[in-house]
């Protein structure tokens, strides 16, 4: 029977740029990148579960806004339910900082899905950049439009 676990992922965008992760050097999956986050203990929401990992990987207090999306993914060794949910990080909170053996970095919202993301992640990845260049289209045709037109 495959192993079935409840993953909470924190989408945290800041100023047109999305907060990326490397996985942990000893952990599986270890070259990819990935929406920080973790495994749900049990008894534990996703909701509570970004806040502990969050706080444990990057040293920053989030707030958990909303589910943004779930979805699931089979690999060969088990089955994971991903729960991306939009995190804002606290105003009092003290920058990001790698406390788990990995890279964090701030990527581009329109090119997220081009880098080495986890094969769970790469799904939502491509729908949120896909997002961030349409709306930024729709902004640029915006204000080149001629007044009293919307």
């Amino acid at each position: 029977m495959t192993k079935r676990i409840d993953v909470a992922a924190a989408v945290i965008r800041k100023n047109g740029y999305t907060l990326l992760c490397s996985r942990p050097k000893n952990s599986s999956l270890a070259d990819f990148m990935e929406f920080p986050g973790g495994k749900c203990e049990p008894g534990e929401t996703p909701e509570q579960c970004i806040v502990r990992e969050i706080r444990e990987e990057l040293g920053i207090k989030v707030i958990p806004y909303d589910r943004i999306h779930v979805l699931e993914h089979h690999y060969p060794d088990k089955f994971v339910r991903v729960f991306f949910i939009r995190c804002f990080i606290t105003s009092d909170s003290p920058p990001p900082a790698p406390l788990d053996n990995q890279e964090i970095k701030w990527v581009p919202s329109g090119s997220i899905h081009e880098e080495n993301l986890l094969p769970a992640d790469l799904p939502l990845a491509k729908l949120l950049a896909e997002a961030h260049i349409s709306a930024k289209n729709h902004s640029l045709c915006n204000k080149t439009a001629p007044p009293g037109v919307n």
